[in-house]
Order: C-alpha cells, then sequence, then structure tokens
C-alpha cells in the first residue's frame, strides 16, 4: 500500500494545492463582497491558529521521539524545525539537494514542504488579490491574468526539469508548483460558491456530474500509472492533473450537481475534519513503524493496517486535544490561564500537568538540536572512502579498456601464484576465475558499485567500470552513448543502483532498451534498509526480467538477507567481507552464463 505513495502521493499534493486556492479565494471574495475590504489581520491570524499550534506540537513531539529513540534522523533536525516553522522548507530542501523521492520514505519531515508553499501562498496572496481588486476590478481580465501566471508557472517547471537531478528544483520550487494554487484561486473568482445557483436544469446537472466523473476517473488513472519521477510529469501532466483537480472542485462546491452528495458520508467527513492531523503524522508514523519493524514487508498487509489505525489514532487525538481546542481559545485569555494553573489546585492540576509534560518534550526536542550528530561523522568518512574507490576505478579503467583490446586468455591457462590468490580469496575455482578474468564487461552504478568496483576489477581484468556515488539516469544515457560511439560498450552490461532508492520500473525499463537487445544484462538486486523499497524495486526488476531474455537478475537480496555482518552502518554499503561475498556471487553467476554459452 504505502510504496505506492512515490508513485502517486505527489498528485494528491497537487490536488490539495487547488483546493486550498479555492477555499482561501472563495473566503477572501466573501469578506471584500460583505465588507468592502480584507482584514489582513483577522485572516492571518485565523490561518495562524489553524496552522502553527498543531504544526509546533508534531515537530516538537518527532524531534523528542528522534532525540530519545531514532537518533539516525538527527542530521539536520534543528534546519528541518526551524525552516518548517517560518515556511520555508521548501528552498532550503532545494539549496541542500535534499533528494525529495529518495528521501520520501526515510524522513519524517519530507512531506512538510508543501505547508511550507501553502503558507507563502497565505502570506502574499490577500494583499495580492486586494491589489487586483481594487487596481484592475474586472473579473474577466483578473481571471486571465491568473491563467497566464498558472500557465506560466508550468512552463517554467517544464523548462527547468532536465533530468532527475533537477526534479528538487520543480518539485519543491513555490515558483515552479504555483499552477495549481492559481487554478484554485481562479476558480473562487469564476465560480465563487455564494453565486451558484441551486436550481439548475437537469440538462446542467448531469453535465456537471459527468465532468466531476471523468474528472475523477482520469485522475485516478493518472495517480496509479504515472510516477512521480517520469518527465511526463513534469512536461505537462502534473498542470493536467491540476486541471482535473479544478474541474472536480468545480461540481464539488456546485449545491446544483449531485457530486458532493455522493462523495459525502462518515468516512470522508471524518478524514476532512482530521485532513490536516493526517498530513502531519502520517509519514512519522511509517517512517518509524518501518525503521522499528524489520520484518514489515514480510507481512505488508497487517503491517499497513496497522499504519493506518495508528495515523486514524494519532490525528484524532491531535484534533481533539490540540487543533480544534487552540482553534477555539480566546489568546487574550492566556495570562489569566496561566495563573489559575499555576494555583496547583484540584480543579487545574490535570491542566499543569499537561503543561509540564509539554515543557519536558520541549526541553528533549531543544537538546536534540543542540547534540553532536552520532551518523555525521560517519557519513562523511563514508563519502571521503567512496570518493577515493571512485578515483581509483577511473584510473583502472584505462587499463581495462587496454585489456579489452588484447587476445582472449585459453582455458587451460595456468594461474600464477598471484592469480591463485585472488581466485583463492573470493571463493572461485581456476575455470570460474579465467572465466570472467578474460571477459569484456561494462558495469555502471552508483555508489554500490564504487564501493564494490575494486574487488570486482580485482577478478574482472576487462571490467570498465562507469559509476559515481550520485549517479542519475540522465548521467547513466550519456555514458553509455559515449562507450557506444567509442565502441566500448561491452557485450555484457553489469548493472547496480542498489542506492537509487527512488528508481522506477519504467526508467528501469528505459535503460534495458537503451542498453539494447544485442547486450547480455546481469542486473543486481535490491538490499535496502527500507524494506517496503527494497520489495517494489525487486518486483519492477523481477518483472523487466520476465518481459527481456537479455536480463538475467542477480540477486543479491536472497544471498545478503541473513548476513547483517557484511554491512556498514547504514546497512546499504558494504564491509571489506561483504564485497569479497558480493564479487564471488556476481563472478559465479557469469561464469555460469559463460559456460552455458560455450
Amino acid at each position: 500500500m504505502f510504496p505506492n505513495r512515490i508513485a502517486g502521493g505527489y498528485m494528491g499534493i497537487t490536488i490539495f494545492f487547488a483546493l486550498a486556492g479555492y477555499l482561501i479565494t472563495d473566503l477572501l471574495i466573501q469578506e471584500w463582497e460583505q465588507n468592502g475590504k480584507i482584514y489582513f489581520t483577522g485572516f492571518y491570524f485565523r490561518r495562524f491558529k489553524r496552522l502553527y499550534p498543531a504544526l509546533v506540537v508534531m515537530l516538537i513531539t518527532t524531534g523528542a521521539y528522534i532525540t530519545l529513540f531514532q537518533k539516525n534522523f538527527l542530521v539536520n533536525l534543528k534546519s528541518a524545525i526551524f525552516t518548517n516553522l517560518a515556511f520555508l522548507n521548501n528552498w532550503w530542501g532545494i539549496g541542500h539537494s535534499q533528494n525529495y523521492f529518495s528521501l520520501k520514505l526515510t524522513s519524517p519531515f519530507s512531506d512538510l514542504w508543501s505547508l511550507s508553499v501553502i503558507g507563502q501562498y497565505y502570506l502574499i496572496w490577500p494583499i495580492l488579490l486586494t491589489g487586483l481588486v481594487v487596481v484592475i476590478k474586472n473579473k474577466r481580465v483578473i481571471s486571465t491574468l491568473l491563467l497566464g501566471i498558472s500557465i506560466g508557472s508550468a512552463v517554467l517547471m517544464g523548462m527547468l526539469y532536465s533530468g532527475t537531478s533537477t526534479i528538487d528544483r520543480v518539485y519543491l520550487g513555490t515558483d515552479t508548483r504555483l499552477f495549481s494554487i492559481v487554478l484554485g484561486s481562479l476558480l473562487a473568482i469564476v465560480w465563487p460558491s455564494t453565486h451558484l445557483k441551486t436550481k439548475i436544469t437537469n440538462g446542467s446537472r448531469w453535465l456537471l456530474n459527468w465532468i466531476g466523473i471523468i474528472s475523477l476517473g482520469l485522475m485516478i488513472g493518472l495517480l496509479f500509472n504515472v510516477n512521480g519521477q517520469s518527465a511526463s510529469v513534469y512536461h505537462g501532466l502534473m498542470f493536467l492533473m491540476s486541471v482535473l483537480a479544478t474541474a472536480l472542485i468545480a461540481t464539488c462546491v456546485h449545491p446544483g450537481s449531485n457530486i458532493n452528495r455522493w462523495l459525502t458520508n462518515p468516512i470522508f467527513t471524518w478524514l476532512g475534519t482530521r485532513s490536516y492531523g493526517i498530513f502531519l503524522y502520517q509519514l512519522p508514523i511509517i517512517v518509524f513503524y518501518e525503521s522499528r519493524v524489520k520484518d514489515y514487508a514480510v507481512h505488508p498487509v497487517i503491517s499497513s493496517l496497522i499504519i493506518l489505525i495508528l495515523i486514524a489514532i494519532v490525528s484524532e487525538i491531535s484534533y481533539r486535544c490540540i487543533e480544534n481546542p487552540l482553534r477555539k481559545i480566546r489568546y487574550y485569555q492566556l495570562k489569566q490561564l496561566a495563573k489559575n494553573i499555576l494555583k496547583f489546585d484540584n480543579k487545574h492540576k490535570l491542566k499543569f500537568l499537561w503543561i509540564l509534560l509539554t515543557v519536558l518534550i520541549f526541553v528533549i526536542c531543544n537538546y536534540g538540536m543542540t547534540i553532536r550528530v552520532p551518523n555525521y561523522e560517519y557519513k562523511n568518512n563514508l563519502k571521503l572512502a567512496l570518493n577515493k574507490q571512485q578515483n581509483t576505478l577511473n584510473s583502472r579503467n584505462i587499463l581495462a579498456l587496454t585489456n579489452q583490446q588484447q587476445t582472449k586468455i585459453t582455458s587451460d591457462r595456468k594461474l600464477t601464484v598471484s592469480q591463485f590468490m585472488e581466485a583463492r580469496k573470493y571463493g572461485l575455482t581456476k575455470q570460474q576465475y579465467l572465466n570472467v578474468a578474460e571477459i569484456p564487461i561494462t558495469a555502471i552504478g552508483d555508489s554500490i558499485l564504487v564501493n564494490n568496483g575494486t574487488d570486482l576489477q580485482n577478478v574482472f581484468q576487462k571490467v570498465y567500470i562507469s559509476a559515481s556515488i550520485d549517479y542519475q539516469m540522465t548521467k547513466i544515457k550519456t555514458e553509455l552513448q559515449h562507450l557506444r560511439v567509442e565502441q566500448h560498450l561491452s557485450g555484457i552490461v553489469l548493472v547496480d543502483l542498489g542506492n537509487s532508492k527512488a528508481c522506477s520500473k519504467n526508467q528501469m525499463e528505459q535503460l534495458v532498451q537503451y542498453i539494447g537487445k544485442d547486450q547480455t544484462i546481469f542486473w543486481v538486486n535490491y538490499h535496502l534498509p527500507n524494506k517496503s523499497n527494497e520489495n517494489r524495486l525487486n518486483a519492477s526488476i523481477n518483472q523487466i526480467a520476465e518481459q527481456h531474455k537479455n536480463v538475467h537478475i542477480i540477486d543479491w537480496h536472497t544471498t545478503s538477507a541473513s548476513h547483517a555482518n557484511w554491512f556498514l552502518k547504514d546497512q546499504l554499503h558494504l564491509n571489506k567481507l561483504g564485497t569479497i561475498n558480493y564479487t564471488h556471487l556476481v563472478a559465479t553467476q557469469i561464469s555460469n552464463y559463460i559456460n552455458k554459452k560455450r
């Protein structure tokens, strides 16, 4: 269930933006029509009471939990909290190259970027709308201007998108996501809820109904069939989703249509009133659950059900104990309330204990923001080690290309002492060693292949390894094109993208086609700390292997499943024992293939 959030979650955000644009603009227009102006102070204070209390509680409780139980999430905790409180988290994510889709299920705060976009919209839009109404006045001109801004934002998204390396910029940017909110705002101007007629003709009613039904159907189709990393998303599909969402909203708010009644039921009503709490807490619950329950993927249905129950419970508590009470509270009474609570009498004893607990949670969270992060030095050291290994690979690649031009080694050749020791080190027979030593191979991958590359080059004397720490699909295609032009692309291609956690099935398929049907592809499957991602990616690879006869799976997932001692602290990259076993598996699989072909 939850792995699909990566595939379709971006569409939900698009709907959320369009709906927010409509609701806020509709309220502002009503206020203008009733009072002849918009009271900015009142608007901002209402938004503050709606958004801030629950957000602050979520941030400090999550921060306290991380400090006590999940110290691996302490990296950037302080930045995450303060940028979210300032509604600038989306731009911070862009500036720090957070790779949203890779972090989607590994960071409890990664979804909050959208709240920052909404916060920025709330801050600017009332002032801008007032200016438009006062200066331009004409609704048709204002609507045309908003439509132009929306289309311009969508065009900017398409222009700035140039591959997966630019996803953060176009996905998180306020300017490149503005079109959804502006379309909702435009709808409120041309379709204000207070001006819609309840009594309409039967033909008009069914026209609205069919528009809503078709829009909803198309949205569901996009939701489950388009991946968030697909180029088509940023070249028009997300704008199309915004148009469909706007059309659905238009039919739902119209009192003459049946769509709103059809979609009204106790479950949807509950979801609507608790939606903010669900939005805030769903990702922390999913991330913390998956990080604690290691066999999450063994019972996915049960695990998903447990997560849904936890989200429902926490969001209900948030609604009843935080959002609803604090939205109704009169803040000028806080001083007197504080005096009463500090008396610590029986009437206010429970409130005093709640305040004491809140202060304790705040202190723990604040401590978490100040302590040294345990994994920070480890990650820096790992990055330095990988950079060093990558330099070694690049220098040895020159020798590999030279070796590929030489005559094959005969299968009856005797091993030298050093070769014998290498074969023994990696658990290979003489035949296996000679098979892989003499065969030209091209290997492509990311930091996992960088980590394992030196050992592979010890055995595969004719392997050209094209791998980098931040490998993206666009880089892989560029490198493959270069190798093909230079006639250095070997008949056997080894692929290991073990750290590309957000890789989609569509991208895998494109890569297979780009490598070519004349090449034999050995694809190393996944071993990931996040088991939901691991299952999704391995299922995609298996399906592709079934569809393409030239694709063979090297089952690293099964081989390494019960060997935690092969991995470094991140349970992703390998230690020396792990790289030896990895090389043994790759060498024996390719050697067996060579023997079958002879």
